[in-house]
C-alpha cells in the first residue's frame, strides 16, 4: 500500500513519465528546446556513442526530461549521442519536472567500474579495472565507456588477475597501470615464471644475475619519475616496460630506459597475434549483495 508523501518533502504532483523511440531527427528537435544546460562534454558524447553502435547500450531509468515550461533540463549527452551515431535509441522521457527542483538532477554518488562489477557478482581493484581500460583499442586514443571496460575485464580476467597477484602490496610507481598493463599482455605468449621474476625485481629492486639488471634499469627510472599523469607519460612508461621485458626475455642489456617503437605483446585476435587463450578455470563469483549490502555501499 503506498504511502502519502512525507510532509518534509516537497511534492507538487507527478510528472508525466513514457518511453520513446528516439532517433537522430527527434534528438536533434529534443536539442532546440536545450536552452539552459550546462556545457557538452565532448569525450562523454563520443563514450555514449560508441557504447550505441557497438550494442553495449542497454535501457535504464535514466533518460531524459524537460521542465514545465518545456525546456530540456536533462539528457543532452545521451541525445547527442543519439545523433553522432546515427542510431535510434529507446528512453524513458519525462515531462513536468519542476525547474526549481534542477539541483536535485545527477546530484548522487557516480558509481565506479569497481561499483558496477561488484553489482555484477565481481569483486575488483581499481588497479585491476585500470589496466582493463588501457586495455581497450582506441585508435583515437579516448578514454572507453564503462562498458566496454567492464566487456575488456573479463575477457582477459584471468591475466589481469595473474599479473597483479605478482605484486604482494602497493608500490609507488612500480603498481601502476602503466607498466603492468604490458605484463597482462605478455601473460598469453611469456613463460609464466619469467613473468613472475620480471616482477619480483621491479617489486624489490634484488637482482641474481646480470641479465636482470636490464630490469633494475626500468625500475630505477620508474622511482625516479615524480608521477605519471596524462595519456603521454603513461604510453612513455608502457613503451618503457616492453622494451625491457622484451630485452630481459632476449638476453639484451639496455645503458638506459627505452621505449619500444611497437606494440610488442599483441593480444589474442588482434593482427599480428600468434597468441592462444591460455585454460582459465571458472571465474570465482560472489553471490549479489543484498538490498541491505547495496544500500551500505551507496544509491
Amino acid at each position: 500500500m503506498n504511502q502519502d508523501p512525507n510532509p518534509q518533502v516537497q511534492y507538487e504532483g507527478d510528472p508525466e513519465v513514457a518511453w520513446e523511440n528516439i532517433g537522430p531527427d527527434e534528438a536533434m528537435s529534443y536539442l532546440e528546446k536545450n536552452k539552459c544546460n550546462r556545457p557538452i562534454t565532448q569525450s562523454v558524447v563520443d563514450r555514449m556513442a560508441d557504447d550505441m553502435r557497438g550494442g553495449n547500450w542497454h535501457q535504464t531509468h535514466q533518460g531524459i526530461a524537460f521542465d514545465e515550461n518545456g525546456d530540456l533540463v536533462d539528457g543532452q549527452q545521451r541525445l547527442w549521442a543519439i545523433v553522432e551515431s546515427k542510431q535510434t535509441v529507446r528512453l524513458m522521457v519525462t515531462r513536468g519536472v519542476l525547474r526549481k527542483g534542477n539541483a536535485g538532477i545527477d546530484s548522487g554518488k557516480a558509481r565506479t567500474i569497481n561499483d558496477h562489477l561488484f553489482f555484477e557478482g565481481t569483486k575488483t581493484t581499481t588497479l585491476q579495472t585500470a589496466i582493463a581500460a588501457l586495455l581497450v583499442p582506441d585508435p583515437l586514443g579516448r578514454w572507453p565507456s564503462k562498458s566496454r571496460i567492464m566487456e575488456c575485464f573479463y575477457k582477459h580476467e584471468a591475466p589481469i588477475r595473474a599479473i597483479t597477484g605478482m605484486f604482494p602490496k602497493f608500490k609507488a610507481r612500480i603498481t601502476i597501470k602503466a607498466v603492468l598493463t604490458p605484463l597482462v599482455r605478455a601473460w598469453y605468449t611469456v613463460d609464466i615464471a619469467k613473468l613472475r621474476r620480471f616482477s619480483e625485481v621491479l617489486f624489490s629492486g634484488e637482482i641474481s644475475g646480470d641479465d636482470e639488471k636490464v630490469i633494475l634499469k626500468l625500475r630505477d627510472h620508474l622511482l625516479q619519475r615524480d608521477h605519471v599523469n596524462g595519456r603521454d607519460m603513461v604510453m612513455d612508461i608502457y613503451l618503457k616496460t616492453e622494451r625491457h621485458l622484451v630485452a630481459y626475455l632476449n638476453g639484451e642489456h639496455l645503458s638506459r630506459a627505452t621505449p619500444a617503437s611497437t606494440e610488442q605483446f599483441a593480444l589474442p585476435a588482434e593482427p599480428g597475434s600468434g597468441a592462444q587463450v591460455k585454460p582459465q578455470p571458472p571465474r570465482a563469483r560472489l553471490i549479489k549483495p543484498t538490498p541491505a549490502q547495496s544500500a551500505q555501499r551507496g544509491a
